[in-house]
């Protein structure tokens, strides 16, 4: 057995992202053919969830990554104010899922997951998540049964408006509800990278070009990130290529700017992308994580509305997953359902971004996926 999970251990510390997937994958198979149904069904249930994100309360996961030292229960018990009684109840089941370290005198510390739980961004998905994903996601079946089990494409008739009694689309009720909103925008801003430059070459040959001086106020901007967030992907760009500052434009809703701090070099400029682009001729128009929040004929609004905007050297570059034909892993199977209950979006096969881009008046130039794990990938699209 521990010859077989040192080889396991080896192929995983030399394995890509990808790789370590394929193998995660096989693991996982290999579990469910040892479980019970039962053990299963125990393994599948809530209930780490609800006590992966209890601690964030009281700083339990804080307390224990400020220091590499294993600490007792009643050392935990005065950072955190819980009494040691409580607390060593739920240590110790946060231990026997491995989300915490504990030693044979009963002692516990920080291990990776740990560590990355304490981060107030990832604290936030979580809690968006639990707080405002899981009652959506319970009255799916009851919600489909209602519509005697047909799609979901309208955004304000999905389980999401049955489980808040509202009639709103969730965007106009988390403006009405900020704490929820703020869970939403640091699950984003955990999500934030840049490794999609490095699958778009013909972004990188651009801005590479492009001289590190201040630009004149006539010149278009290079770079405009259309629901753009709080600005997260345009900061990390400007780290990357610091010639491109002041040539960078984020852009959302009024209520969203208002919570965003100001960089130097980077414009924040209030737009809806339900009305027309009103950058004109920018090198790149640039969507992450923007069109599966939305049905077809909304996502096509967007498109149609950023087409106006394209010079011939133009490009959109939109950041998704691009899902197989087969054989999808289920962390995107997974996104995509969330995003059908919420929002009656989708995450899109290859054959439906290119159908898309088509009926805005556009095409699909290339596709490329830059994370194989996730089906990450930038799809660049052109005027015809």
């Amino acid at each position: 057995m521990e010859l077989a999970i040192a080889q396991i251990r080896s192929l995983a510390q030399s394995a890509d992202r990808a790789g370590r997937q394929e193998i995660l994958s096989a693991l996982g198979k290999l579990q469910s053919e040892l479980e019970d149904p039962m053990e299963t069904l125990m393994r599948l249930s809530n209930f780490v969830r609800v006590m992966s994100q209890n601690p964030f309360h009281v700083q339990l996961f804080q307390a224990l990554a400020d220091t590499s030292e294993f600490l007792d229960v009643n050392q935990i018990a005065k950072t955190t104010g819980m009494s040691s009684e409580l607390l060593a109840r739920i240590l110790r089941y946060l231990a026997s899922m491995n989300i915490i370290e504990e030693n044979p005198s009963g002692q516990y510390a920080a291990n990776k997951i740990t560590r990355f739980f304490a981060i107030p961004r990832v604290q936030g998905q979580v809690l968006h998540g639990f707080e405002t994903n899981i009652p959506v996601a319970r009255e799916l079946f009851s919600f489909l049964a209602s519509t005697n089990y047909q799609d979901i494409t309208k955004n304000t008739h999905t389980p999401f408006q049955k489980a808040y009694n509202t009639d709103l689309h969730p965007f106009e009720w988390f403006a009405q509800n900020p704490k929820r909103f703020e869970h939403f925008h640091q699950g984003m801003a955990a999500m934030a990278s840049a490794a999609w430059i490095d699958a778009a070459e013909v972004f990188q040959r651009a801005a590479n070009q492009v001289p590190p001086t201040t630009p004149s106020t006539k010149e278009a901007p290079f770079f405009v990130d259309v629901g753009g967030g709080y600005g997260h992907q345009s900061v990390l760009l400007g780290k990357r290529y610091p010639n491109l500052l002041h040539r960078i434009v984020f852009q959302d809703l009024p209520q969203t700017l208002k919570q965003v701090s100001v960089t130097e070099g980077i414009e924040a400029q209030a737009h809806d992308f339900f009305t027309p682009q009103p950058i004109k001729g920018a090198k790149f128009y640039y969507l992450r994580r923007v069109l599966h929040d939305w049905p077809d004929n909304d996502a096509l609004k967007i498109l149609q509305n950023l087409a106006s905007a394209l010079l011939p050297d133009s490009r959109i570059l939109i950041d998704e997953i691009v899902m197989p034909d087969q054989s999808a892993h289920w962390h995107s199977t997974m996104i995509d359902l969330s995003m059908m209950m919420a929002f009656a979006g989708k995450e899109r096969r290859a054959q439906q971004w290119s159908d898309l881009a088509e009926r805005s008046g556009l095409c699909v130039e290339q596709i490329q996926t830059y994370d194989q794990a996730s089906y990450a990938s930038v799809i660049i699209i052109r005027s015809k």
